[in-house]
C-alpha cells in the first residue's frame, strides 16, 4: 500500500485522484486503508478504516481519502498497490467504514500489477538510520533493479 500524505500537509482530492489513475486499473477494485485512526481529533481510541473502490468511482475515493487526510485523526492513509476480489465489495461499496473488522489479505489480490520492494536498513522499530544504513540501503536497491531489469522487469 501507499501513503497518501506527503509530510503533514493534506494533498488536495485533484491531486489524489491523479495518482489513483496511474495505480489503479480501469477493471480494478481497490482497498483505501487507514490506520490507527483516532475515534474524533485528540482522541486516544484508534481503529482501522477500510473501503473498497471501484476504478468507475476514483473521484469518489480520492474526495474519501482528501476529507479523512484533512481530518487530521488518520497517521497515514494505505491503497492497495494491485487489484482484489470484486467480493470485497461487500465489506464496503465505495465508501470508507470505521472499525473495519476484516481488510485485504494476501489470498484476495487478484493479479500483480506492481511489485513494491523495501530495501529499508535493519534496524530497531523506532529508531532512525544512520547515514551509513541508508546508503547500504540505497545499495541494495541499486542491486535488486540492475536484477530484475537483467530479468526483463521495466
Amino acid at each position: 500500500m501507499s501513503s497518501t500524505t506527503a509530510g503533514d500537509a493534506a494533498l488536495p482530492g485533484a491531486t489524489i485522484e491523479a495518482f489513483l489513475r496511474l495505480l489503479i486499473p480501469p477493471d480494478a477494485v481497490f482497498e483505501v486503508r487507514a490506520l490507527n485512526v483516532a475515534d474524533r481529533k485528540g482522541s486516544t481510541f484508534t481503529s482501522t478504516v477500510s473501503g473498497y473502490y471501484q476504478f468507475d468511482h476514483i473521484d469518489k475515493a480520492a474526495r474519501d481519502i482528501a476529507e479523512l487526510d484533512a481530518s487530521g485523526r488518520a497517521p497515514t492513509i494505505y491503497v492497495t498497490l494491485n487489484p482484489v476480489l470484486p467480493r470485497l465489495l461487500g465489506r464496503a461499496l465505495n465508501e470508507l467504514k470505521p472499525k473495519a473488522k476484516s481488510t485485504t489479505g494476501d489470498d484476495e489480490i487478484v493479479r500483480r500489477c506492481w511489485l513494491l520492494i523495501d530495501c529499508d536498513p535493519v534496524r530497531p522499530s523506532g529508531v532512525s538510520s544512520t547515514d551509513a544504513e541508508l546508503e547500504h540501503a540505497k545499495g541494495t536497491a541499486r542491486e535488486v533493479w540492475t536484477i530484475l531489469k537483467s530479468r526483463g522487469w521495466p
